[in-house]
């Protein structure tokens, strides 16, 4: 059974990358907006890219797992668009964005260390990578909509043409063709996608420096707080309800199902939000979200353990 401490181990470099980020801002000033518009416009791309081409899935096994987390899902965002709008007072641009971090989880730093130390494949990583790619073309769509008013005849094609949007197709189609890319062209995309996840963790590292005591960093709004509690808590017990209930999946099936949900959110939350500058507590919520799933996952594996 995996510990706490394995977690922590398993977890470790995105604390540290996250205290260097931070370290290094005390003392040096980083061109934000440059650097965000570097992660959106080439290396994020570059990263969905790879991650769609370098994974085959198997269509049946992939229908299974989208049939718990799309019910799943569905309910959690309809729980969060209705409560931020009606109780929280959210407008449009943070409705849409905290929809998405109600049900995005952190892939590359948080489960796909976890799933190998767990188990001997990481085959629903592939799939939560498949649908987090949908989600991302729907939300970047939304943003785009209604982020950029000027934008509206062309709105879809101007969309498509998004770095981030126009490789998740690309790569998707590649995928589902079966067409092999050359190998200078996959070495060079590789290249730059390996550096997605410590730009992004280090550009939030610095987004602390903004805050002048440490413990503000635990002061949340009404809004952070109870995207908090869909994504850590919530979401994972839909799961575990529709897989077990509806779908009656084996123990194995189910505790991979409900930890995937268990996730904390993922760093894309933060970089949509300075990339159409929107005003929200994205960087405080993934620290504290990747804190809190730390407990959940061990209570979650220690459960189906009995």
């Amino acid at each position: 059974m995996i510990s706490l401490l394995q977690i922590l181990i398993a977890i470790a470099p995105i604390y540290i990358l996250i205290f260097l980020g931070f370290l290094y801002s005390r003392y040096k000033v980083i061109a934000e907006e440059d650097l965000v518009s570097l992660l959106f416009n080439i290396i994020m791309p570059a990263q969905i890219f790879i991650s769609l081409i370098q994974n085959p899935m198997e269509i049946k096994a992939l229908i299974n797992f989208l049939a718990v987390i799309i019910p799943s899902s569905f309910v959690v965002i309809l729980i969060t668009a209705i409560t931020l709008y009606y109780v929280c007072q959210n407008n449009l641009k943070n409705l849409i964005l905290n929809c998405m971090a109600s049900i995005h989880i952190n892939v590359a730093f948080i489960a796909l260390p976890i799933f190998q130390i767990l188990f001997s494949d990481i085959e629903e990583i592939i799939y939560i990578i498949f649908y987090q790619m949908f989600i991302t073309i729907c939300i970047i769509y939304l943003l785009e909509r209604f982020v950029h008013a000027d934008i509206t005849k062309n709105n879809f094609l101007n969309t498509i043409k998004t770095p981030i949007i126009f490789s998740a197709i690309l790569g998707l189609l590649l995928n589902c063709l079966g067409i092999t890319v050359p190998g200078v062209i996959l070495s060079s995309v590789n290249i730059i996608a390996k550096s997605a996840s410590f730009l992004s963790l280090f550009l939030l590292g610095a987004s602390f420096t903004h805050y002048v005591r440490l413990h503000h960093i635990f002061i949340l709004s009404k809004t952070s707080i109870f995207i908090l509690l869909l994504k850590n808590i919530i979401y994972p017990i839909m799961c575990l309800f529709i897989g077990n209930t509806i779908f009656n999946l084996t123990s194995k099936e189910l505790l991979r199902m409900v930890l995937i949900a268990a996730m904390p959110i993922g760093n894309n939350y933060y970089i949509y939000s300075k990339r159409y500058n929107i005003k929200n507590e994205s960087n405080k919520m993934l620290l504290l979200s990747t804190l809190i799933s730390m407990i959940s996952i061990t209570i979650i594996i220690t459960l189906f353990s009995l």
